[in-house]
């Protein structure tokens, strides 16, 4: 049995237990008794959370079955020679040189103008193709998708803070920065990759309409419209300072190589989970949920206003009235709105918050809290005012092609002792269904 097998035998056997109950009230035909109506209201309440949690189960265990039937799918049409899956020998040829590569050694062959050799030699080869594929180019070193990604981070020989403490000293571990957690693709968002030239994709704007006609009268037409989303490559970009000094004497053992890796690919992400929020749409920016025209607006008052459940309901509502299908729908928000929630009681005297704690469901819906989502946001006369967006996050399509391409300049701050490491990638972010998201943009959230 599954887990969300397990909580729907759960859910049936409460459902069960509040129908008795309701009957057996019926058939006595006296009201509740107290402890029938607290009973009754603990039901009801268990039922919303475990329904919750099934279909965030339910959304979790289809998504790991498509991808083990795309794996599996992959090993059945291509075999390697020994007659194992290929599937299974990629994997392990990709963590073998993951394992092996190195960035530093990568990028001391480009500035000192040698041939890349071992699995960086690979790893370029394989970026070059996925480049192609989509038209473009590699002008560095270039990196394939499934391995780095990246951001920009002044490291220097001479600054602790910076990179200064990985030279001359063996190190065993590293510890990261603090930063914030992407959290749109946790919600649900589909990642498309291997993307080749631009691409368009098909969207209904209106339905055939049935009508009631007589016998003999002549059937109305009806004429459902259709628009194209555009989907194209948008070039992300970061800039990395190196020391030459870091370049020539830093030791890295695996472990840091791994985290730099890491710390790249975070890097980027941050920078496409922060364009899905609040991208401005101008520009080489993609259009994010808090600047689409498009999605459903709640407005709390004309100078913001407190947040509290009221408002919640009003962003649920909005996409349900429009249609949306309120399956793998969430919450996303910010620090200040989680700790104003867990603050707010559902009415005065129940005793019962709005959010319970900070890893509850909301309302019975998923709910994620990230500082990617902005708190300090102006109306009128208030400030300091935070979003709050309500969706099915599986309508946000991002959008990748190739992989990142790394240029050494060794020449720009030369005076200086750094040489420049230049990343670029190219993405987009597509919303397939603004009207299935609801946001509230001035939400004061004063403890």
């Amino acid at each position: 049995m599954t887990p969300s097998q397990e909580t729907r035998r759960k859910v049936a056997k409460l459902d069960k237990e509040l129908r008795d109950l309701l009957n057996a009230v019926a058939e006595s035909g006296k009201p509740m008794t107290d402890d029938q109506s607290n009973r009754s209201a603990e039901i009801r309440l268990e039922i919303e959370k475990l329904e919750a949690l099934a279909e965030n189960q339910e959304f979790t265990e289809k998504r790991d079955t498509q991808q083990a039937k795309a794996e599996s799918d992959a090993g059945k049409v291509a075999t390697m020679a020994s007659g194992q899956p290929a599937d299974q020998g990629e994997a392990r040829e990709k963590r073998k040189m993951l394992h092996e590569f190195r960035l530093s050694r990568a990028l001391k062959a480009q500035y000192n103008n040698r041939q890349y050799d071992g699995v960086e030699r690979e790893l370029h080869k394989e970026a070059i193709k996925e480049s192609r594929q989509f038209g473009g180019s590699i002008e560095g070193f270039g990196i394939p998708a499934w391995a780095i990604y990246g951001e920009k981070r002044d490291q220097t020989a001479g600054n602790a803070a910076s990179a200064g403490n990985t030279i001359a000293t063996e190190m065993r571990d590293f510890i990261p920065a603090l930063r914030p957690t992407p959290m749109v693709q946790t919600m649900g968002a589909v990642d498309m990759d291997g993307l080749q030239g631009n691409i368009d994709i098909p969207k209904a704007n209106d339905t055939a309409q049935a009508q009631w006609e007589g016998e003999n009268e002549e059937a109305q037409e009806t004429n459902p419209t259709f628009e194209k989303l555009p989907g194209r490559p948008h070039r992300l970009s970061a800039v990395i300072n190196v020391s030459r000094q870091l370049m020539l004497q830093s030791v890295i053992p695996p472990s840091v190589e791994a985290y730099m890796r890491d710390d790249l690919r975070i890097a980027q992400e941050l920078a496409l989970d922060a364009a899905a929020i609040n991208g401005s749409g101008t520009g080489n920016v993609p259009e994010g949920l808090l600047t689409n025209s498009d999605v459903n607006q709640v407005e709390l008052g004309t100078n913001g206003a407190v947040l509290d459940r009221t408002s919640l309901i009003k962003l649920i509502k909005e996409p349900a009235v429009k249609n949306a299908v309120m399956a793998n729908m969430g919450f996303l928000s910010n620090p200040d709105v989680m700790a104003k929630l867990m603050a707010t009681k559902t009415d005065a005297g129940s005793g019962i918050f709005v959010l319970p704690d900070a890893t509850s469901n909301l309302l019975g819906y998923r709910a994620g809290f990230s500082t990617q989502v902005p708190n300090n946001l102006t109306k009128g006369t208030g400030t300091e005012l935070s979003a709050v967006i309500f969706g099915n996050f599986r309508q946000l399509m991002m959008m990748r092609w190739g992989g990142i391409d790394l240029l050494v300049d060794p020449y720009t701050r030369g005076t200086e002792a750094l040489v420049r490491i230049i990343l670029n990638s190219y993405h987009d972010i597509l919303n397939r269904q603004p009207k299935a998201f609801a946001v509230i943009k001035d939400a004061i959230t004063t403890l």
